[in-house]
């Protein structure tokens, strides 16, 4: 999925984008930031050189700007902590302006203030090229250059879009023989003249800004890989490494699972937990994760037998075995017609091996005495010891033995171990488990 156009507004001053760019040189008077607005139908920019970027400091920005063009009806701004902070969003409560915040790394939605921002750099640069301490004096008239400078998306200047005409400056063409008899000599007529040419100017506005959002749209678009989520799928997350070594850091992290999708752009994860991370996310710090099951299919791996699954208790161990076959007699047991054993022999030859179990198990020294059930000839060797507890009255130890995970370990009677691991859980006694 691509990128889509925010609305264009219908009027100016109804919808703002605001953002802060810095930190800069601090002047002589105390100044680091760089309060930037743009106002979404017209592109006028207002900008304010304030100390700091806390919620105070900004909400007092926000309160210059609507005490200069009116209360707005929609702020976009990202997700900065002064723009999030309680005392911002008590200031646009009290004024009645909705906030829309943009999510995370998606610096491309507030395209109109990055732009601004990178025109404000390149022209604040060569006034501040001896003196880097003064760049505060320099914003006004670098502000007033972009206004009454025509914009491409628009085919206006901001100023003409929001006064109707282009701003008289010494440098610009004067016509000095203007014929004063063409003049309107009454307000309401040039009222009417005004609002005509004013109407005019920002109807074509509209059509050159959405021409110009189609396009760009349309040319972005055009590399884009189109990724349709569903809910629960796996996807993994951009992160943004830091410190010495970013560039050998992972670049995404997850898998997450997709909980909800918003819109077209933005879905909410969670983790395997349920945990959910933080608000919404855009696609554009995605990609697909293909997760294998945890529990491989019977055909592509057999079931691993575990001593739970042949009928483990506290006291003895519940060892499936089959009955012994001394491989020197090749004879098979058949029955017969009448329903009793008879013996046959078996005319195939059979290999005979003896089997030998590795070192490890063969050591005599941390063996358990513990036998199976069924066959009395099987050992299991004690790996470690992983607890202890009292049941009526008795100590029994949690036994974790070789060749088994640990969540397999079992309750074992302290008669059940050799006289060595008695011995030993006697001098070194394990932690009491509840």
């Amino acid at each position: 999925m691509g990128i889509v156009s925010y609305p264009t507004p219908q009027q100016p001053f109804d919808v703002w984008q605001v953002d802060l760019l810095g930190p800069l040189p601090t002047t002589y008077r105390g100044n680091l930031y760089i309060f930037t607005a743009s106002c979404m139908f017209s592109k006028y920019l207002f900008a304010l050189a304030i100390p700091n970027k806390d919620a105070i400091t900004v909400s007092e920005a926000l309160f210059t700007l609507f005490t200069s063009f009116g209360v707005c009806h929609t702020i976009l701004s990202d997700h900065g902590t002064e723009f999030i902070a309680t005392v911002t969003k008590e200031v646009c409560r009290l004024m009645g302006i909705a906030q829309q915040f943009t999510p995370s790394f998606t610096h491309h939605c507030l395209g109109a203030c990055e732009r601004t921002h990178r025109t404000i750099e390149e022209r604040l640069t060569p006034f501040v090229e001896g003196n880097k301490r003064n760049w505060d004096v320099q914003l006004s008239s670098i502000v007033f250059a972009i206004n009454q400078s025509v914009n491409t998306s628009t085919g206006f200047s901001p100023y003409e879009v929001i006064f109707g005409s282009r701003p008289k400056f010494p440098l610009l063409p004067v016509n000095v023989k203007a014929d004063m008899n063409t003049f309107p000599t009454d307000t309401k007529d040039y009222l009417q003249s005004f609002l005509g040419r004013l109407e005019n100017i920002r109807s074509q506005v509209l059509v050159n800004s959405q021409h110009s959002k189609d396009n760009m749209t349309k040319r972005v678009n055009s590399s884009v890989h189109s990724m349709d989520l569903q809910k629960g799928d796996y996807v993994y997350l951009m992160s943004q490494p830091t410190g010495v070594a970013q560039k050998l850091q992972n670049k995404y992290t997850g898998p997450f699972i997709v909980q909800s999708v918003l819109s077209d752009h933005r879905v909410l994860l969670v983790d395997d937990s349920g945990k959910h991370q933080g608000e919404a996310v855009h696609i554009n710090r995605l990609k697909m994760a293909y997760v294998r099951q945890p529990s491989p299919q019977p055909y592509l791996l057999g079931k691993v037998v575990s001593r739970k699954d042949i009928g483990c208790t506290h006291r003895n161990i519940a060892s499936q075995t089959e009955p012994h076959i001394d491989n020197s007699q090749n004879t098979a047991v058949t029955l017969d017609a009448s329903g009793g054993n008879q013996q046959s022999t078996n005319h195939k030859s059979r290999p005979i091996r003896k089997r030998r179990k590795p070192l490890r198990y063969r050591d005599s020294d941390h063996v358990s005495s513990l036998q199976s059930a069924s066959d009395s000839g099987t050992f299991y060797k004690v790996k470690r010891i992983l607890g202890q507890r009292t049941m009526n009255g008795k100590t029994e130890y949690l036994v974790h033995f070789s060749g088994e995970p640990a969540q397999n370990a079992i309750w074992t009677a302290i008669g059940d171990l050799n006289p060595k691991m008695q011995s030993f859980v006697k001098n070194n006694p394990p932690p009491v488990l509840q």
